[in-house]
């Protein structure tokens, strides 16, 4: 056998392979936002929030946008109607109030709950604005407005009612800052600190002082020397963004110093547009810097730029205009002429612990995943099996022989006493786990009586026995002493294609099976326990306590209560990536972890609460692969995927659970959008008492998986419980009775975290004039007396002509129950076997074929042909022959599941449908109905007849095909199997 070995040092496993995460700083990756809308904005100014937690856009091509997470509105007409194409620079947005920056059209002031705007203009007069060209506006903390233009700075009081509100005034009237281009404003709890086209001022907040630095003292004057384009306030340190590299000011220093390059020997050239801090508990303080040609993180720690893969800038020779960053420290990038660009943040928490070897198995699919008793790491693939001994220095690998002809392993396990058990497509192997040799083992068919057998689940006893769940058989059972194999259930013999998928120990209530047909069973007794779990395909099972079972379904997780009998459920729709579970395994802290076709999740054993994991956590892939998971006593948890195997320690993850808001985002009535004639903070409607129907849709303000984002909602005074939760962020409400309501509607990001407090709308809806008490009051009094009257006049009628309806109604229902059943059971029957006729078969098959069209579940058809039937009629008759047809039919009765559908398709064909049933497994079911046909005899006058049939076989997915294709494709096998001689199956 060969055996490669490879080393890794085990501080390589656990560590980030980016400067980033060494020094722990952010690490993200951009993509474009991929709207038109977006896309075609030539350049995006600035990007900022609103208290809901929507985000807005400022730019030069549609206005004012606002992102929801899932589409872009353009506000520019509700804002500012008064004009045909505005270039819009900043916004300020508070509460129910718009601050937009226009270029050419000065300021405007728009607020949404009267629906008034006010625009500033330039002008001579007193009051009025400097210039028309807005650059920049800052709220600061007295509620003052403060707005810089190409030439000068003022500000608004907007939070006090003095003579002076709602004008703009001055500093002072001298004051140098009245001249100057204004590009940025922030500020301190002491001071203002404002960035012009001739240095940076310190302003004091009651305006009392003020103090100039310039970035460069010894070249003042008519050029961009000094020229301060965005600023940053850290702590007591000012960084300052100029056209010419990025500098930074302490709070004790007189003077600019300039950001070197990492050699220390230059100052950084670059044209800055932005500045924006990230910080975080875990992270190191990072300076995103957008630039004219890119975006550049700085460390500020060290005082230096962190590369970004090869390069020092990523979304490089891109003119990057304005950053935002978010709740979720997803960073919006705003670009000229490259439209929106969206920074995730990754974090470091997962390694493929294969990706160092230098095997060059990185990525490699992982198919099975298991930790010994000592937490020795198997893994394996169809190439082979992976050892990693528990000292984590060491790989070795063992490559299956071809001869083997390894397609997929299913199960691998190394148990106590030293032996490795590895089942394969075709293939069982007992070998020692030290040094292993990959050959087949051919005991256990032999002392099993099997041709062949595929192992699906393997669990050690305490006793050092094993016990084997085999396909489509039941479980046997490995005794150590004597190293003999013998059957310890037969289950499986009974319902072709069921399996044992888990083989669990609870150390408590039992040892049970997890089945594919038929449930959750006890072993040992071979009673099935009750619950509704057994409806569904049990893909695995997990004991994390004595009393209780986890179980995997291809709907979702359950938990059985073995005591009480109590059950839970969870499915996609309370958070699972998707209902289809793979596999599940514990940690140290109360959790389950689970895979499935969605991607991983973490359950809280004890809380329910779900956790989704996914690209954002640094996870790189979803494609699990089925049970294949594992963890080890030191609480390492490995996965196995299409991409490679993936491992972590659960204590050590980052995983950022950021409480999402709801945002209202959309209000129509009968068909008429009139959003915008609400205010944004807007908690209440009011309904004319003639509306139709109402749609309200939401926001749910986490924008790193929005398609991901879900909604629940309860309407009080409708209903008292909360709907299911839906990935479809609006509510449809028609028809509401005059009355006050509350709807309150809660939000769930894709992580599966849920907002802290549900959004309150109260919705109120007119009553018609003659809602009003007097009204209802005689018309219910005169209706009630018509009423009674004519009830006097015309009961005894009434009494009499309805006994006599309901006698008459009665006997025809007693008829036409009985006429209905006679022709449908005699159209879809066929009278001499009493199977369904052709008619029936096809009613039958397409009613299967709406159930299973949206997956890509097989089916498999078999085509069944008498051999020589027509020489059978001549020899002995044509009532030896239906006596004969007669005798496969029945025979056919009995060899198929209660769901297979059964026909004679004519004449001396018949035709099965099985649903959920592989080619294989198809071929394997019609070579047992040929043999069973063929021993079964025929009495014709003490003379003892038989038959052979010749089985035709196909199978497609529900999804891709119709019935004329099994029937196409059977039928070409059928004659195929003719020519070859018959009384044989061909597919």
């Amino acid at each position: 056998m060969a055996v490669v070995r490879f080393s890794i040092l085990l501080i390589v496993l656990f560590s980030s392979f980016s400067g980033n995460a060494e020094s722990n700083l952010s690490t993200k990756e951009f993509s474009r936002v991929a709207h038109n809308i977006a896309a075609r904005q030539s350049s995006i100014y600035h990007i900022t929030t609103d208290s809901n937690g929507l985000l807005w856009l400022a730019t030069d091509t549609d206005g004012i946008l606002r992102f929801d997470g899932k589409q872009f509105v353009r506000w520019t007409d509700s804002v500012l109607s008064t004009e045909q194409s505005v270039d819009f620079s900043k916004l300020r947005i508070d509460n129910d109030n718009i601050w937009a920056a226009t270029w050419g059209h000065g300021l405007v002031a728009w607020n949404s709950a009267t629906q008034a705007m006010t625009q500033f203009k330039a002008g001579k007069n007193s009051g009025l604005l400097k210039n028309n060209r807005v650059q920049t506006l800052y709220i600061d903390r007295q509620q003052r407005l403060w707005v810089g233009t190409l030439n000068g700075l003022q500000y608004i009081d907007i939070g006090t009612s003095n003579r002076n509100a709602g004008s703009l005034q001055f500093i002072d009237a001298e004051h140098p800052l009245n001249n100057l281009r204004i590009w940025w404003i922030t500020e301190s709890e002491r001071w203002l600190w404002i960035a012009s086209s001739q240095g940076l001022f310190r302003v004091a907040q009651d305006l009392s002082s003020w103090t100039r630095y310039y970035i460069d003292a010894d070249n003042v004057g008519e050029n961009r020397a000094n020229e301060v384009r965005t600023i940053e306030l850290i702590g007591d340190t000012l960084w300052a963004g100029t056209d010419h590299g990025l500098y930074y000011l302490s709070e004790n220093s007189r003077a600019f110093q300039a950001v070197k390059n990492n050699d220390d020997v230059s100052s950084v050239n670059l044209r800055v547009n932005d500045l924006v801090l990230e910080t975080g508990s875990d992270l190191e303080p990072t300076l995103w810097i957008g630039a004219g040609n890119g975006l550049y993180q700085f460390d500020l720690n060290k005082k230096e730029f962190v590369k970004q893969g090869d390069d020092w800038a990523t979304l490089q020779n891109i003119d990057v205009r304005s950053l935002h960053l978010d709740e979720n420290n997803t960073l919006w990038v705003g670009t000229r002429g490259q439209g929106l660009f969206k920074g995730m943040t990754l974090s470091q928490n997962f390694v493929d612990p294969l990706a160092m070897s230098s095997l060059g198995a990185a990525k490699a699919p992982v198919q099975a995943v298991h930790y010994a008793s000592d937490d020795t790491l198997w893994l394996a693939n169809d190439e082979g099996i992976f050892k990693r001994r528990s000292d984590l220095k060491y790989w070795d690998f063992y490559p299956f022989p071809e001869a083997l002809g390894v397609r997929k392993v299913d199960v691998l396990y190394a148990d106590r006493s030293g032996d490795l058990w590895i089942g394969t497509n075709q293939t069982v192997i007992k070998t020692s786990s030290d040094t292993p040799e990959l050959i087949r083992n051919t005991a256990m068919n032999e002392h099993l009586g099997l041709d062949e057998a595929t192992l699906t689940a393997i669990h050690e006893m305490k006793n050092g026995d094993i016990l084997l769940g085999i396909w489509g058989r039941g479980v046997a059972r490995y005794d150590r002493e004597t190293a003999t194999f013998s059957w310890q259930s037969r289950t499986f013999d009974e319902l072709l294609g069921d399996q044992a998928y888990s083989i669990i120990d609870t150390e408590g209530s039992g040892i049970y099976i997890a089945t594919r047909y038929s449930g959750l069973i006890n072993l040992f007794n071979q009673e099935r326990v009750k619950g509704e779990f057994n409806d569904h395909t049990l893909t695995c099972a997990y004991a994390t306590d004595p009393n209780s079972i986890w179980l995997c379904s291809d709907n979702g997780i359950w938990n059985y209560h073995f005591e009480t009998g109590a059950v839970l459920h969870y499915t996609e729709s309370d958070g699972l990536p998707s209902n289809r579970i793979l596999g599940m395994t514990d940690d140290d802290h109360g959790n389950l972890w689970v895979i499935s076709l969605g991607g991983l999740a973490r359950i809280s054993i004890s809380s329910g609460k779900i956790i989704t994991l996914g690209k954002a956590d640094g996870l790189s892939t979803a494609n699990f692969l089925e049970h294949a998971i594992d963890s080890s006593s030191d609480g390492e948890v490995t996965l196995g995927s299409l991409e490679g195997a993936i491992s972590f320690q659960p204590e050590s993850l980052n995983i950022s659970e950021i409480a999402p808001k709801v945002a209202l985002t959309g209000i129509v009535v009968d068909n008429k959008n009139i959003t915008r004639e609400f205010a944004l903070t807007a908690r209440e409607i009011l309904l004319p008492d003639d509306f139709q129907a109402l749609r309200l849709s939401f926001g749910v303000t986490d924008f790193r998986t929005p398609e991901k984002n879900a909604i629940r909602y309860r309407l009080s005074g409708v209903s008292d419980s909360w709907s299911h939760w839906m990935s479809k962020l609006s509510i449809d409400l028609n028809s509401l009775a005059p009355g006050t309501y509350e709807l309150l509607v809660e939000g769930r990001n894709s992580q599966g975290t849920e907002s802290d407090k549900p959004l309150r709308l109260r919705i109120t809806v007119d009553p018609p004039w003659w809602y009003s008490f007097w009204t209802l009051f005689f018309a219910s009094t005169g209706f009630i007396l018509l009423i009674y009257i004519v009830s006097r006049v015309r009961v005894k009628n009434l009494e009499r002509v309805n006994r006599k309806l309901q006698e008459q109604i009665a006997l025809h229902t007693r008829e036409l129950k009985v006429a209905n059943k006679k022709l449908q059971t005699l159209s879809e029957t066929d009278a001499l076997t009493g199977l369904l006729n052709r008619r029936g078969f096809e009613n039958r098959f397409n009613r299967l074929l709406e159930d299973y069209r949206s997956s890509d579940t097989p089916i498999s058809l078999l085509l069944i042909d008498v051999d020589h039937f027509k020489q059978f009629n001549d020899d002995f008759g044509h009532e030896i022959g239906d006596v004969a047809l007669k005798v496969v039919g029945e025979c056919l009765m009995t060899c198929f599941r209660d769901r297979d559908i059964i026909a004679r398709w004519g004449g001396e064909e018949f035709t099965v449908a099985l649903p959920e049933l592989a080619f294989d497994e198809a071929t394997r079911v019609a070579e047992r109905v040929r043999e069973k046909i063929a021993k079964q005899e025929i009495d014709n006058a003490g003379e003892r007849l038989s038959l052979t049939v010749t089985i035709g076989v196909s199978c497609f997915a529900a999804r891709n095909a119709e019935l004329q294709t099994w029937l196409s494709v059977a039928d070409d096998a059928l004659y195929q199997g003719k020519r070859q001689g018959r009384d044989q199956v061909v597919g």
